[in-house]
């Protein structure tokens, strides 16, 4: 049998976020709230992803692949010149 574990409403996971926003550390808030750190840790996380301040990988990794193209354009321009 599965474990599913205890679920929190939402706006006491936006509060606890708020919290670690506001004191950088979410040892601290989840040992006052009795949670585990890394459960508050993963709340932050996922409230910077939804808020669009982490960016998705596909999203990093499509702008290093673009730019790692420019880079390698701009080599190869430098070294006909230099030819």
């Amino acid at each position: 049998m599965k474990w599913k574990g205890k679920r929190y409403p939402e706006e006491f996971k936006r509060q606890i976020v708020k919290e670690v926003e506001e004191t950088s550390n979410a040892s601290l808030v989840a040992r006052r709230h009795d949670l585990v750190p890394g459960t508050v840790t993963r709340w932050v996380r996922e409230s910077k992803k939804q808020n669009g301040l982490i960016p998705s990988s596909n999203y990093s990794n499509n702008i290093n692949a673009k730019s790692l193209e420019e880079e390698n354009e701009q080599l190869k321009k430098l070294l006909v010149v230099k030819l």
